[in-house]
């Protein structure tokens, strides 16, 4: 007789970390702990001392580093804004929160698309150069992480990339 394992309805620290590394990829179990000692997290603690993530931590979490990384909100900022209308807000009406899906064991899904490209494969698509695409991504204007020889791009960077293109039929680089 097979013994069936309840599915879980958190997570520890290290799953957390590998289910928002596309989205985030400089997240690190460090920056979670950092986060909950300036007060911007509190996850619960199982029996055994580890941190547990539940639904609500992991929508603040994703809250958190969207405003760090497309607004650059210091963390004090941050720290207000959880507490505001604005916060509760994004939470109800966010595509990437009501898409986050955490079934806890399925496959993240973010709330927007992201995206495998070759360089070549920008390259064509935007009708941009490879050096000026590489010169977006080094000035941090678009962010890419690396994943089988392919690039990810979220619709954000993708937007970037269409006017980006636009403005260079103008000569504007």
């Amino acid at each position: 007789m097979k013994k069936e394992i309840p599915e879980k309805n958190y997570l520890v620290i290290s799953k957390v970390v590998k289910k928002l590394k596309k989205l985030y990829p400089d997240l690190t179990n460090s920056k979670l702990r950092f986060l909950e000692s300036e007060g911007l997290l509190s996850p619960k603690r199982a029996l055994n001392r580890y941190r547990i993530y539940y639904r609500e931590d992991i929508e603040k979490l994703n809250y958190i580093l969207k405003m760090q990384k497309d607004f650059y909100m210091p963390l004090e900022v941050i720290k207000g804004k959880l507490k505001s209308k604005e916060f509760k807000k994004f939470i109800s009406e966010c595509e990437s929160i009501e898409t986050l899906q955490l079934k806890l064991g399925g496959e993240f899904k973010p709330g927007y698309e992201l995206k495998l490209y070759s360089i070549d494969e920008i390259s064509k698509k935007f009708k941009l150069s490879q050096s000026f695409i590489i010169d977006l991504q080094e000035n941090e204007i678009i962010d890419w992480s690396e994943e089988n020889g392919k690039y990810v791009l979220s619709t954000n960077d993708i937007e970037i990339l269409k006017l980006a293109s636009k403005l260079s039929k103008y000569g504007i680089q």
